[in-house]
């Protein structure tokens, strides 16, 4: 499973609702879980994995934010760590043992699950 939620969100069909429908029929462009928090934001993967307010904690609690930060800290730059993140890479693009690559999987998932929570309230 953990290896179907990487492939959704490297392929960007993450079914957050912006590139298809979600089951209960509504499409959106704009994040709904930051509109009432920064007003509009542009709804797509790297927002939620890097930017969206709605889960910032899960971001953190997750260690996402580390990485990110870890790869700001090198000079890495946004899109690079995106791809590293996501295609099981550390932050200098050398590759990862799988079972921490699936870890990472594991965060996704737990943090597209908190996001739409969010936007489901």
């Amino acid at each position: 499973m953990l290896n179907q939620v990487l492939t959704m969100w490297i392929v960007d069909q993450q079914r957050l609702g912006n590139k298809a429908p979600r089951p209960n029929g509504a499409r959106v462009t704009d994040c709904p879980a930051c509109k009432h928090l920064v007003g509009r934001c542009r709804l797509s993967a790297r927002h939620v994995l890097e930017d969206c307010v709605a889960v910032r904690a899960a971001r953190e609690r997750l260690g996402i934010n580390a990485f990110f930060f870890d790869c700001e800290e090198i000079g890495v730059d946004a899109a690079d760590a995106f791809y590293y993140y996501l295609n099981g890479m550390d932050i200098r693009g050398g590759e990862i043992p799988v079972s921490f690559h699936l870890l990472r999987g594991d965060a996704i998932l737990e943090l597209q699950e908190e996001w739409l929570a969010q936007w489901d309230s």
